[in-house]
This record gives C-alpha cells, structure tokens and sequence, in this order.
C-alpha cells in the first residue's frame, strides 16, 4: 500500500517524499495549484507503507491537554528583527539561539525564479535571514526536507500538518530528540493558481518585468494592517487589504484554499504536535500595539526550556494559553458554496477583478433572494 489513493485528500506536506525508502515519490502542482505528491515508479514500490505510516492526514495527531500548554506574548528586543518580521520576530530569534548552539534550521523562502515558497537549510544567522516574514502560500518542502539528517541536531519551522507528519518520520527514525519543531497558528494555504494570477496582474498594472522582492504582510501601515508590496529593481508598489487587495480577499474569505484545510484540518488553536507553536497574538489584549507582538504555546518540556532562554533576546510575558489563541480560529473551516466556482474561474485565467465583481454580485443576489424569502415566510 502507499499514498496513490490519498493524493486528492492530502495536506501536501511532503514527508512521504522523505520517508520513502525506494525514492519513488515527488511532489507536482495539481489541476487546482496545490502541492501532492505522486508516486513517480509505482512499479518499484515495495509495499512498505511508510509514506502512509507518516502522513498527517490519515492518522490522528496526539492530542495535547490545554492545561499542559504554557502561554506567552513576546517580541524581539532587536526592533529591525521586530520590524522585519510578520509579528513580534520571536521565530527569527529562536533559530538564532539554536544556530548558536550548533544547529541547523529549516525554514521557508521565497524563490523568485519559480515564484513560489520553498523550506531551505541554513547553517548560519545570516542566511536563515531569508525566513524572515511570512509566505502566505504552500511551501515546496522537498529541498528543505530532503537535507534533514538523522546525526545533526535541527531547529524546523513549518506549518501545523507538515510538522506533524515530520514528528511522526522522526520518531520511526528514532531521531525525535535531535530535533526541535515549530509551526504556526495556520489560517490555510491558497491555491497557486491565485498567487500567478495575482502576480501577473500586478507585473501588468505596475509595468514590472520581473519581481524581486515580495512582503506579505509590510508593517508600513501598521502590524495589524494586511499590507502587501512588491518590488522590482528600485521600484516598490504596495496594496494593502483596505484597498481591495485581491490576494488577501481571495485568501481572507476562504474561496480557494487546499480542500485538506477545511473540515479535514486536525491543527486548529492549541492542537499541535510541535515543540513550540508561534503566531500573531490577535485579540484585545495588545490591539493598541502596532510593532508586532507574537503568541507562543510551549507545547513540551523542550519548547519550555527554550522559551525560559529565550528571554536574553526577546521580551517575554507569561499569558494564558487561551489568551494567546483568542483571536485565532477555533475549529475547522467550512467549505464555502462558492469554492468550486472560483476554482473553475481561476482555472480559466479569469482576471480576479472581474472574478471579485462577479463573487460580490453574486452574493448580493444570494443576500436579496434570502431576504424575499424571509419576507414570504413572515
């Protein structure tokens, strides 16, 4: 058996690529722009189930208690580290203290060539320097993954279900302890198909030949503004949500996110199999601040010792474990009734100004009918 009839069910998270012992598996955008993978020789398959043995979406994460989680708010005492970062930098500052202690670090950049997130080895401060920032697409983890060894000691950052299929590859390889993992409070990734769109919409509208620097979430108008810009040499255009930004309404709404992040998502608030999960700290609590304040759960012992050394480098408040989720999703998403249509449209290179007008009209319609039928009932 092996993950060929799961490939349309899948988080893409690419651990099966590592796990497989005949090399036989790769990861392809599907029709929809998601990342799965796909078994490349099925006539070499051994039968071995490993890449079902690790996947996240067919088994079950271990479910941690809330009582066993410890909550905190904190920031980097660096404010370019701050001001560079998504939140407060504490991810940034965390690879920092394990690289100076010998590890090595996993994260996410952005590759410009193929225009698309990518997790990446670094050995050194400087070039996890890379990672700073948050992609708010699917990360290709094959280049990163495919360099974790089992004798090094590693810090790895990833989302909910990618660091779940990786704890559980670490504990058949019985390497768990070399390893520290670290995800994020994770909304859901987009459909590529939305970024290529987005992008060759705005190469068009700015007259850019290429694209040399993306920020997904720019702090020039505040942290808790969705704030894109996109550079190209010496020229930088910024779109921000409050002006209809088209990526961030597409992908705020849930119209075209991976099927696996809707009812099949296990990582929702405090679920997690990682050491350390980190994110906005959304909520009333620090709605005043506008420098970037992240929310951390030490989620073991592990993730508790690093925190308390943590504090050389970061401002650090113990908060309730429930604080530090208040403003994060509680559950799993619905899937929306108009996925499939805009999935259709992006399929077909629709322009997403027309395809926005078109979502709205037909929600106002939707809105209208619903009140007329409201009115004959009473």
């Amino acid at each position: 058996m092996n993950i060929a009839h799961k490939i349309d069910d899948c988080y893409g998270c690419g651990v099966c690529v590592i796990a497989c012992p005949k090399d036989i598996i790769g990861m392809k955008r599907s029709t929809e722009g998601f990342y799965v993978p796909t078994i490349t020789e099925p006539t070499r398959c051994i039968d071995c189930s490993l890449c079902e043995k690790v996947c996240s979406y067919l088994d079950d994460i271990k479910r941690l208690e809330p009582e066993n989680i410890k909550g905190y708010a904190a920031y980097s005492k660096d404010a370019r580290v701050r001001r560079k970062c998504t939140s407060g930098g504490v991810g940034f500052e965390i690879a920092k203290l394990l690289i100076n202690k010998g590890y090595k670090a996993c994260g996410v950049e952005y590759n410009y060539h193929e225009n698309r997130a990518e997790h990446f080895v670094a050995r050194t401060i400087s070039e996890f320097k890379k990672s700073m920032g948050s992609k708010y697409i699917q990360s290709f983890t094959t280049p990163g993954f495919c360099r974790l060894t089992a004798n090094d000691k590693w810090v790895v950052f990833g989302t909910p279900c990618q660091v779940d299929s990786l704890r559980k590859w670490l504990r058949i390889k019985g390497v768990e302890n070399n390893y520290v993992l670290v995800d994020f409070f994770c909304h859901g990734v987009p459909s590529y198909l939305l970024w290529d769109s987005y992008l060759n919409a705005k190469k068009e509208e700015f007259h850019f030949d290429n694209i040399d620097n993306v920020n997904f979430r720019d702090k020039r108008n505040g942290w808790h503004s969705y704030t894109i810009t996109i550079k190209s040499g010496n020229r930088e255009k910024a779109s921000s949500l409050k002006e209809n930004d088209l990526f961030h309404r597409f992908f705020l709404s849930n119209l075209c996110l991976n099927k696996a992040c809707y009812q099949s998502c296990k990582f929702k608030e405090h679920q997690s199999s990682a050491d350390i999960r980190i994110g906005d700290f959304w909520g009333e609590t620090y709605a005043e601040n506008e420098e970037g304040i992240s929310g951390v759960l030490a989620n073991t012992e592990k993730g508790l010792q690093i925190i308390d050394e943590l504090k050389t480098a970061c401002v650090v408040k113990e908060e309730p474990a429930h604080i530090v989720g208040e403003g994060q999703m509680k559950g799993p998403l619905l899937l929306p009734q108009r996925r499939r249509y805009v999935m259709k449209n992006l399929q077909r290179y629709t322009p997403l100004k027309y395809l926005f007008f078109k979502i709205r009209l037909l929600n106002k319609v939707d809105s209208i009918f619903h009140k007329l039928i409201a009115l004959a009932k009473w």
